[in-house]
């Protein structure tokens, strides 16, 4: 069993989606309305705006990466303990936002996917070269895995002025779901009998049409896009201009989701002795940690509702605007999970052309890499803008190596009377 569920691990975290949801370049154009979606304060600066479908895509990978594991290299011993695999999407499907004086009306239904996947080293050493390392002693290890395909309806309010701010009331309608709740192992093997003790901790909670004790009878395919799992989340921002210098902060997905359909919880919280171990199977170097294991071990499998936490993201940013054409920014951002956290910091220098096209470039450090380079740009020809945000260009040019690789890429129809466009007017 514990074999069943390391192998779906890796596979399902590596799989899919390859589309928890870092983006950076975005922010910074407060004149485009998707920034809104980072900063609820942000106003666009026209009347009417529809979001047509559009689609984001964001990888990072910290440790082992895909090129590794197609290789076989799936461990890096003089790396990081923890060895993480990011990945998350969004497909939004509508955007609407209207302002009437000085408040704006956002109205936005979204598909998204993330994919928090997390191995430390002793684990995937294990994985690749059995226990002869651990004979005469002990390892620890604590794999961890966070997988959400939800959706969510979100209506916005904000207000503009020198100090604007906003806020967003997200209802999330969950449709899969595959989390660790509790994670920790303690193997020993003695070094007289290699007699082996297992010592676990471990509940790992799904709402997914596979029952993971069932493996035969799966139906990967069979899942409602509107089930019975429901939760709340909100998002809140705040901007402030002074003179040349433009201050933001926002906070995102301060909420939570209640898993009801399909769902399977197991655990286990144990200690496990094994003595079934030939002297000839050792020197045959037949005998390996996951095909022992997995003969003795198991899991108690139960069906009940849980309840799990959305990552919350942070944004902070100050411009500076040199003229009307010319803006530099920086920019921090930040996620926790499973006590790892994830950031990112940023600087960035934009060009604006008569408020209709503007263009940016930016040097980001993403999780202590310091090679990215970000390209941002959008068009409006009449009522129809175009844009398109990367934060790692140079990521494209190794996709299953890089630790950083993103894109968002829309439409917008945009009506009205041209406004006041915020942040850039100096």
């Amino acid at each position: 069993m514990i074999e069943k569920l390391i192998v779906i691990f890796i596979f399902l975290g590596v799989s899919l989606g390859l589309n928890a949801q870092q983006e950076i370049g975005t922010y910074f154009f407060q004149g485009l309305h998707q920034s809104a979606a980072l900063n609820p304060a942000f106003d666009a600066g026209t009347k009417t705006i529809i979001g047509l479908p559009s689609g984001f895509a964001m990888f990072h990978q910290n440790g082992y990466s895909i090129r590794s594991i197609l290789k076989g290299q799936i461990y890096d011993l003089v790396g990081t303990k923890k060895n993480q695999m990011l990945i998350g999407g969004e497909i939004s499907l509508l955007k609407v936002s209207v302002k009437s004086k000085s408040l704006r009306y956002n109205f936005a239904h979204n598909y998204k996917v993330f994919s928090d996947l997390q191995l430390t080293n002793p684990l995937l050493f294990l994985i690749t070269n059995g226990n002869a390392s651990v004979i005469g002693g002990k390892i620890n290890f604590s794999p961890n895995w966070n997988y959400n395909l939800y959706s969510e309806t979100l209506f916005g309010v904000s207000f503009s002025g020198p100090l604007s701010w906003g806020a967003n009331f997200k209802i999330l309608n969950g449709i899969q779901n595959i989390s660790t709740d509790q994670s920790s192992f303690e193997l020993k093997v003695n070094d007289d009998i290699y007699q082996l003790e297992l010592n676990s901790s471990f509940i790992l909670n799904s709402s997914f049409p596979i029952d993971f004790s069932k493996l035969k009878e799966t139906k990967l395919l069979s899942f409602d896009l509107f089930p019975n799992n429901f939760g709340v989340a909100l998002d809140f921002g705040v901007s402030y201009t002074y003179d040349k210098f433009n201050f933001s902060a926002s906070v995102l997905d301060i909420g939570y989701m209640r898993w009801n359909e399909q769902v399977h919880n197991y655990k286990s919280e144990s200690k496990i002795v094994f003595e079934g171990v030939e002297i000839s199977d050792l020197i045959g170097q037949d005998f390996r940690f996951l095909d022992t294991l997995g003969q003795i071990f198991d899991f108690i499998s139960t069906e009940g509702s849980y309840r799990k936490f959305i990552p919350t993201k942070f944004y902070s940013n100050i411009n500076y605007h040199l003229n009307d054409k010319y803006v530099v920014g920086a920019l921090f951002y930040g996620h926790s999970s499973y006590g790892k956290f994830n950031s990112a910091f940023s600087l960035n220098l934009q060009r604006h052309w008569q408020k209709n096209h503007g263009f940016s470039v930016q040097y980001s450090v993403i999780d202590r890499n310091f090679l990215n380079i970000g390209l941002s740009g959008f068009t409006s020809l009449g009522p129809i803008q175009l844009y398109g945000t990367f934060d790692n260009v140079l990521g494209f040019l190794n996709v299953l190596g890089s630790e950083n690789v993103n894109a968002r890429i829309g439409l917008n129809l945009i009506f009205g009377k041209e406004l006041k466009q915020p942040n850039l007017k100096v």
